[in-house]
């Protein structure tokens, strides 16, 4: 209950609360955790039901209000539940459809069907209450006399049961412990209540007492014989005048329990014989068991309010088609459970399921949602909890929402998800803390009335590998969306032809994200966060650019062994991205134009030591086709930047990106050993005295000796081995005052580096490349990382890494110890 003095507030579900005490409207609301500590969360909203009756009180006693965001679990503050035992029949009284809220394990609710509780604490009984208080709870959620001020609920007794008993009640009478009161406002219906909580995807927790155990004493696995069951009646709900369409009177609750059943002719397999219709389903833990086996196709189990419980380690199959007749959530533990008959969400009226708990559900039938009357009505499923739901059947035909709150929900086609909205809807699909999974298979388009909220927790979309998604609906929310791949080795692809409109942070992990047709943009994203992933904004024929880009402008791009693939239309298209923030790996930006005159305009470039970024195009980076980048100075960018994978970036005069090439520019190379200028060796020069290049590139077959005590120094730290061929560097000492970053560039160029490196500052050796560098030399000096980006670093030596340097081992780099020996500071992968 909220702690906060002045009102009452209870909570019924992650997000939702009843508050009482006239209906006070307070903007936050304080909870006592588990942890000790008071928690504040904010309440976005109060416009649920009211616990109004015609002629009663107004401003009404009780109400509900939704959280902003959910309560975290690690808090320790649960929500109360609900415990049931049927409805109120009669239309003489106000107080039809009561709920109980309940800490403990005992309660009852319905007009007229609570007598006492604990020892006579309250009873109830006729249109009156008659209660005695309980004087020893250590709470102040009880009611005072006459105080219309205090709390709607009665805490019984010290082990903190809670009763909601609706709003206030004015006192009669003269001594507390017999006075008769009368509630100045009917309570909120159980169905109101779930109503409004089924917006947001959220259900109350309702339990029931269980009626009957299964026993199984005949062997035949009749449910309909009553000798199967303990007591010995056939446990079945009752309904007024045998009207299964209207609300419950009497609850029936069955607990199948492998471990008290006697074993009939297909172990634990329960024929219903036709339809069953009860309260709750419950299967208790049972060491060894195969689990049970509940129906056959045509057999039919109408559910109610406690929904299914399957506490087992095994999993439970239902081969019945199974019909709501009411919102219910289902708790499945580690067992899992499997449902092969067709699900209709809908009886009376359209109906919420809530899958929730740790473990797996499949189903594989059809999910639907036709009343009784024929009429197709909304309903909808969510998934709650850490578990899995698997829809693999035909096709679902709801027209309901569908809520990932937790776990994973897998589809394998966009029916899965229930019929494609009329019109669109932008939060037909929520993800709040929850991912959805996309099997491998025939290629999924998600309808395009078909949009996707995103919560406060964000959501992930998990493609399998081989296979692509395309999003046709826009998304929207507040909440981070990330993109990784499923199942299966490889990556998934999601394409995005309409605008992603959330507010939150966009990452793709280990994945393809595409942006593609007119629409298919990335709109109010702050950040853009690539990780083994591929970003590609396909503006190629039939795809021209989208109004005002595919990215914000502002927004900064973070690079961590990622890939930005601009996928340029014929006749040219120009884009505007943010900062380029070069974390770890290897990176490409590949700008792919076959013609016309292709602009990208980015913000500034920032590369963090051990990443490196390689600029490359179908096309030359020349006047027609560029990559600006704003505030870079002209000239070489760094040792860690290179255009088309062997030469050494610069930044012209002209204001893009360019390769370095020969000529008589300061930042030209030299075609011989020079002393301070870019060197690139296409021959094997005489062996070198000390010398100190920029840096040096050995093209080919080409190695580079220095005469005995001399040294090389390269001043901006950069080493490459292009061309293909074997290339040797030996001699006493190569010294770099900076990172040194090492490339093997193509597949077939191998280096063999015979000599110390000696990096004076806090820095390390960085290589990076699809082929192999071996550091050969002994006594290598510098204290920083020893980065592996791409390609293989051999050891040729030992100790050819200093023991106080970590190995830092990013996306497909490798070390191999070739039978050295090797003491390092410690490996980070």
């Amino acid at each position: 209950s909220a702690a906060n003095s002045s009102y009452s507030a209870t909570l019924v579900g992650p997000r939702h609360v009843l508050i009482a005490n006239h209906y006070l409207r307070p903007a936050q609301l304080c909870f006592s955790g588990g942890d000790g500590q008071v928690h504040t969360f904010a309440v976005q909203e109060y416009s649920g039901p009211l616990g109004d009756y015609a002629g009663y009180a107004n401003p009404p006693d009780l109400a509900m209000g939704l959280l902003a965001e959910p309560v975290p679990a690690q808090t320790g503050i649960r929500p109360a539940t609900i415990l049931f035992m049927g409805y109120s029949v009669g239309s003489s009284s106000p107080y039809y459809d009561l709920p109980m809220l309940v800490y403990g394990a005992y309660a009852a609710v319905g007009y007229g069907k609570i007598y006492s509780v604990r020892d006579g604490l309250f009873s109830w009984g006729g249109k009156y209450f008659t209660y005695a208080f309980d004087l020893t709870t250590p709470d102040r959620a009880r009611l005072q006399y006459g105080d219309s001020s205090s709390p709607s609920f009665f805490v019984t007794g010290a082990n903190g049961q809670m009763y909601l008993a609706g709003s206030h009640f004015l006192i009669y009478g003269d001594a507390q412990n017999s006075a008769y009161g009368v509630d100045t406002a009917v309570p909120l219906m159980l169905a109101d209540i779930n109503r409004y909580m089924a917006n947001t995807g959220y259900l109350a927790q309702v339990v029931t007492p269980i009626t009957a155990r299964w026993t199984n004493a005949t062997g035949t696995g009749q449910w309909g014989n009553a000798a199967n069951w303990s007591p010995a009646v056939v446990p079945a709900d009752s309904f007024p005048a045998n009207d299964d369409t209207r609300p419950v009177a009497t609850t029936a609750a069955v607990l199948l329990d492998a471990a008290r059943a006697i074993p009939g002719p297909g172990p634990y397999t329960v024929t219903l014989g036709g339809t069953a219709k009860v309260t709750g389903v419950s299967f208790a833990p049972a060491a060894g068991s195969n689990g049970f086996v509940i129906g056959t196709g045509g057999e039919r189990l109408l559910l109610g309010e406690a929904g299914v419980t399957n506490l087992d380690d095994q999993q439970q199959r239902f081969d019945c088609d199974i019909t709501l007749r009411s919102w219910q959530r289902w708790n499945v533990g580690p067992g899992g459970l499997k449902v092969t008959g067709n699900i209709n969400l809908a009886h009376s009226e359209a109906y919420l399921l809530v899958i929730e708990g740790q473990g797996t559900t499949e189903l594989t039938g059809v999910v639907s949602a036709v009343d009784v009357g024929g009429n197709a009505v909304p309903g909808g499923l969510s998934l709650y909890g850490p578990g899995k739901l698997v829809l693999s059947g035909p096709g679902n035909t709801y027209a309901g929402k569908t809520f990932v709150l937790g776990g994973t929900l897998s589809i394998g086609r966009d029916e899965h998800l229930g019929a494609g909205p009329s019109a669109f809807s932008p939060d037909h699909l929520t993800l709040d803390g929850g991912t959805l999974q996309v099997r491998a298979g025939t290629t999924v388009s998600l309808h395009q009335n078909r949009g996707i909220a995103l919560g406060f927790g964000g959501g992930t979309i998990a493609v399998d590998a081989g296979q692509t998604l395309t999003v046709q609906g826009a998304i929207n929310g507040l909440g981070d969306l990330a993109l990784r791949t499923g199942d299966g080795s490889g990556q998934g692809t999601m394409v995005l032809a309409a605008p992603a409109e959330h507010y939150g942070l966009t990452t793709v992990r280990n994945a393809t994200l595409t942006l593609r047709g007119t629409s298919g943009a990335v709109v109010n994203s702050p950040w853009i966060e690539l990780y083994a992933g591929r970003l590609r904004l396909d503006n190629s024929a039939g795809n021209p650019t989208a109004p005002g880009g595919r990215l914000p402008d502002a927004t900064p791009l973070k690079f961590n062994s990622a890939i930005l693939e601009v996928a340029a239309h014929s006749s040219g298209s120009s884009e505007t991205l943010g900062d380029l923030l070069v974390e770890s790996g290897e990176n490409t930006y590949w700008l792919a134009a076959s013609a016309g005159s292709t602009v990208l305009s980015n913000g500034q470039y920032l590369r963090s030591p051990g990443a490196v970024l390689n600029f490359t195009s179908s096309a030359p980076l020349g006047g027609a086709n560029q990559i600006r980048l704003a505030g870079q100075s002209t000239g070489f960018i760094d040792q860690g930047t290179f255009v088309d994978g062997m030469y050494y970036a610069v930044y012209s005069s002209a204001g893009h990106v360019r390769a370095m090439t020969t000529g008589a520019g300061q930042h030209d190379y030299a075609t011989s050993v020079t002393p301070d200028r870019h060197v690139r060796l296409t021959a094997t020069p005489a062996a070198q005295s000390s010398v100190e290049l920029k840096t040096l590139t050995l093209h080919g077959s080409v190695n580079f000796l220095l005469a005995p005590g001399a040294e090389l120094t390269l001043s901006e730290g950069g080493l490459v081995k292009s061309g293909g061929g074997n290339s040797l560097l030996s001699g006493d000492w190569l010294v770099s005052p900076t990172e040194l970053v090492i490339r093997a560039a193509g597949t077939a160029d191998i280096l063999n580096l015979n000599t110390s490196v000696l990096i004076p500052g806090g820095d390390g050796i960085t290589k990076c490349g699809p082929e192999t560098v071996v550091l050969g030399g002994f006594s290598n000096l510098y204290l920083g990382p020893t980065t592996v980006t791409d390609g293989t670093l051999k050891a040729g030596t030992w100790a050819a890494i200093p023991e106080w340097s970590p190995l830092v081992l990013t996306g497909p780099g490798k070390f191999d110890l070739a039978g050295f020996n090797q003491t390092v500071a410690r490996v980070t992968m």
